[in-house]
């Protein structure tokens, strides 16, 4: 009886370590979100958190924000039915540089792009001052996003098809300050 005890703990313990390792080993997607600067009074800040806890995390947030993973719109007086209809125009445009702007007097240029599956939108300082913004928005996860009817946008099915992304999606740059979202399978930042 004891041999038998014993040899139900090893093979409980056996399970458990190697599903414990296959668990670790797994493809989770982790989103990362660094703010740091250089200077002794900056704030330096990193959160890094797998796609699935913020998955769990919209279960528990109160139902007159996300109804079922959808972010209620009509109180905020934006046509999600509209906003619907301006995207599948402009995803069905295909690839082009949808707006250029160089400004001068603001000492800025702007440029909005589709491009193999993103949208991507870039600000630059034309004097060459270290001011960049760049974002990356995968149209995939717009297309989840704006899934289904009524004027909800679908925010669970967007943060699910984050899980097929990897790398940066915003990144500002200051100077010494950056500001840099992105999403790869490594659980530190």
């Amino acid at each position: 009886m004891k041999t038998r005890k014993a040899g139900i703990w090893l093979a409980a313990i056996t399970l458990l370590v190697c599903g414990s390792v296959v668990w670790a080993q797994s493809a989770t997607p982790w989103i990362h979100i660094e703010v740091s600067g250089k200077g002794e009074d900056e704030i330096n800040v990193k959160v890094n958190l797998p796609l699935s806890l913020i998955e769990v995390a919209m279960d528990i947030v109160p139902d007159k924000v996300l109804e079922k993973g959808r972010l209620k719109m009509e109180k905020h007086g934006v046509s999600v039915a509209g906003l619907r209809r301006l995207w599948a125009e402009f995803r069905d445009a295909g690839d082009a540089e949808l707006v250029r702007v160089d400004d001068p007097k603001k000492d800025q240029h702007v440029r909005i792009v589709r491009e193999a599956g993103i949208i991507l939108i870039r600000v630059e300082s034309l004097s060459g001052k270290q001011q960049k913004v760049r974002i990356e928005i995968p149209i995939a996860v717009v297309d989840a996003l704006l899934e289904g009817d009524g004027e909800n946008f679908n925010i669970a099915a967007a943060v699910r098809q984050l899980r097929g992304e990897s790398g940066d999606i915003v990144r500002v740059e200051d100077g010494d300050k950056l500001v840099r979202i992105w999403i790869d399978q490594s659980r530190k930042g």
